[in-house]
């Protein structure tokens, strides 16, 4: 989905939304946060880089270690291709409260600047660097839902209103925290409309939280045919709620679709646990859970991923799935899986089968926020 001669010089280098204002995400603010299956949820932490690793999470595998030099390599070869200036928008303070700038709006209607460079400010062969590191840094599956996203950005921006605005597939951008390096700590941040990846790299170790994954249309058609990015998410959901009967299958119905996402980039203590506890599924109700956990997980580099979802499945009884919206595929429809170790939530701004369709979803990893406890 890469413009063609961006994507030629892609290639190059690994061989040497929506009509109206889309809504920010909802942060619901109860007096209290809501208290986990074990234990009160903390703080968001700071970290300078020089935290140790948290407690339970153990360095990268040899296998793990080598996508994150990878990562690191690949964000050397991108930031060689900038000019001064350039480079200096580009990385900031490891522990910079930046970070924390990201949104699922539209450029031109946030109260802040997002970080780091923006694409359509890179010449063809920069963008082909970041491309490179897009995609050494994530799965390949990853990197085909991103460029997804930033694909249905380019089919929105030709709305009238979109022109009007000045809403393109150029207004994403690129940011690094710390100096990317195989041996310190450092953390990245690629985000626009409808998409915020957050990643950290720690001994060896690459993590993800949290991550905003948006699209509209939801379906949509180029050169290279249909494409309906995440289907997969709506299937995997209803694969959980249809596999449920009698009274798990009532205690996971939800009682309202909320607005929007309650989490967002707001606290995560805040979202309630609600709907049926995971505990209660058959070991085939439970791989299907995990299994949709897995669409959100999978985006990272592949061997980073299976140790996640280890760490995920192993926490998975204290988990929470919940539905509201029609179990036949259409109509409009929320899910959340909510436990100790992973908060994902999906809800269809319009009814599935909507001509466009609009999506949001947000994972967010409790463990470990922006790489660290």
């Amino acid at each position: 989905m890469l413009k063609p001669t961006v994507f030629l010089l892609f290639c190059v280098l690994l061989v040497a939304g929506c009509t109206g204002v889309s809504e920010e995400p909802a942060t619901a603010e109860p007096a209290q946060p809501v208290v986990s299956a074990r234990a009160t949820e903390p703080d968001v932490p700071r970290d300078n880089g020089t935290a140790e690793q948290s407690p339970g999470r153990e360095p990268g595998s040899g296998e793990a270690r080598g996508e994150a030099d990878a990562s690191a390599v690949a964000a050397a070869v991108f930031l060689s291709q900038l000019d001064e200036g350039q480079r200096a928008a580009a990385v900031l303070p490891y522990d910079s409260d930046l970070i924390s700038n990201w949104s699922n709006l539209p450029a031109g209607v946030l109260r802040f600047e997002r970080n780091g460079v923006r694409i359509g400010d890179l010449d063809e062969m920069q963008q082909a660097a970041l491309h490179h590191f897009l995609a050494t840094a994530m799965s390949p599956y990853g990197y085909e839902v991103v460029t997804a996203v930033v694909a249905a950005e380019g089919v929105l921006e030709e709305s009238a209103r979109a022109r009007r605005l000045g809403w393109n597939a150029d207004n994403y951008w690129l940011a690094f925290f710390g100096e990317p390096s195989t041996t310190n700590a450092w953390r990245w941040q690629f985000g626009g409309h409808h998409l915020a990846i957050n990643m950290s790299v720690r001994d060896g170790r690459i993590s993800m939280s949290p991550t905003f994954l948006g699209i509209e249309p939801a379906r949509f058609a180029d050169a290279a045919g249909t494409h309906a990015p995440f289907m997969d998410r709506v299937d995997a959901g209803l694969a959980v709620i249809n596999s449920l009967d009698g009274d798990i299958a009532a205690a996971a119905l939800l009682d309202e679709h909320p607005d929007d996402l309650q989490s967002g980039a707001g606290p995560i203590g805040f979202v309630p646990f609600e709907g049926a506890s995971v505990d209660s599924f058959s070991p085939e109700q439970q791989k299907a859970v995990l299994d949709a956990v897995a669409l959100w997980v999978n985006l990272m580099p592949v061997h980073s991923a299976q140790t996640r979802l280890a760490e995920i499945e192993a926490e998975l009884q204290y988990a929470y799935f919940g539905w509201h919206g029609p179990t036949d595929g259409t109509g409009s429809i929320y899910y959340v899986i909510h436990g100790d170790a992973v908060l994902i939530e999906f809800s269809t701004e319009d009814p599935l089968g909507a001509a466009e369709g609009h999506i949001h979803s947000v994972y967010r990893d409790p463990t470990s926020e922006y790489g660290v406890r």
